[in-house]
């Protein structure tokens, strides 16, 4: 029986200490970054960063080659069932968000577990401090953003609204 608690205690301590840097917050975001990892974290009213231990969070891993951002990007926490897709945004003169068809390509749907895989590539020619965010994508036509809402197949309703947007932690020089 002592053998039995004692290997028990010995796998909860070794499965705390595992798990516990695991869902610790990064202390320095930018660090992080220039290792190719970049965080996406909740942020109360006043732009500061919630814990992930307890709220909807995301890490990618990315690289830039000859101007092109690819990054695999992992988001935990979210409504299973929803859509939801990847915002880019130029921070260089504030905020930019690019332009084009990204709608249509930089998306997908949380699992049941509320956990969603993005993997996409980006021109960046031109453009610096990248921020990449998390958006849900109710009311955000996938087929072709040039004719938003004018057909009702355009569209995925979701119900959830803008509540869970997932913010990027720092930039992508």
């Amino acid at each position: 029986m002592k053998k039995l608690l004692l290997a028990l205690v010995l796998v909860v301590t070794a499965f705390t200490l595992l798990a516990g840097p695991a869902l610790a917050d990064p202390t320095d975001y930018d660090k992080m970054v220039s290792k190719g990892i970049y965080y996406l974290v909740s942020k109360d009213a006043s732009w500061t960063p919630l814990p992930r231990a307890t709220n909807p969070f995301g890490m990618g891993k990315f690289s830039i080659e000859n101007d092109t951002l690819t990054m695999h990007l992992v988001c935990h926490r979210l409504t299973p069932g929803n859509w939801y897709y990847v915002e880019l945004v130029d921070k260089s003169s504030g905020w930019n968000p690019f332009n084009d068809d990204r709608y249509s390509r930089f998306y997908g749907q949380a699992d049941m577990y509320g956990d969603v895989d993005i993997t996409f590539s980006w021109d960046t020619t031109g453009h610096h401090n990248i921020e990449v965010n998390l958006k849900n994508a109710d009311w955000v036509a996938l087929l072709d953003p040039s004719d938003y809402g004018n057909e009702d197949g355009d569209w995925i309703y979701t119900g959830q609204g803008w509540g869970h947007v997932l913010y990027g932690a720092t930039t992508i020089p």
